[in-house]
């Protein structure tokens, strides 16, 4: 499959410069559907109500989503399936998480 890669970019736009052509009424037809079908929200997204009272807190684990009640060192350790994972970065992940899920707070 060919790919524009990032040095590329600026002699590509300039090719597709040189070789305009005058949009068909065809084109102008399809892009007045598509600009008229467009969407601002996504009716398939489903994303439950919640807040920050109702969630339980706490590292949930990489693999099994099981809350990690476990730390060894500057490791954690998941006792439902055994999987180990450095502090810093179960923390980092954590937050990342909560700045998703929170971004008010």
């Amino acid at each position: 499959m060919p790919c524009i890669y990032p040095s590329q970019l600026n002699r590509y736009v300039k090719s597709l410069e040189k070789n305009r052509t005058q949009a068909k009424k065809q084109h102008t037809a399809l892009a007045e559907k598509l600009i008229a079908l467009h969407m601002d929200e996504s009716p398939y997204q489903r994303i439950p109500s919640y807040n920050y009272d109702e969630v339980k807190k706490g590292i949930i684990c990489v693999k099994c989503d099981s809350f990690i009640a476990s730390t060894e060192r500057l490791m954690i350790k998941c006792e439902a399936c055994g999987y180990t994972e450095s502090l810093d970065e179960a923390v980092l992940r954590s937050v990342e998480e909560f700045k998703l899920l929170f971004r008010e707070r």
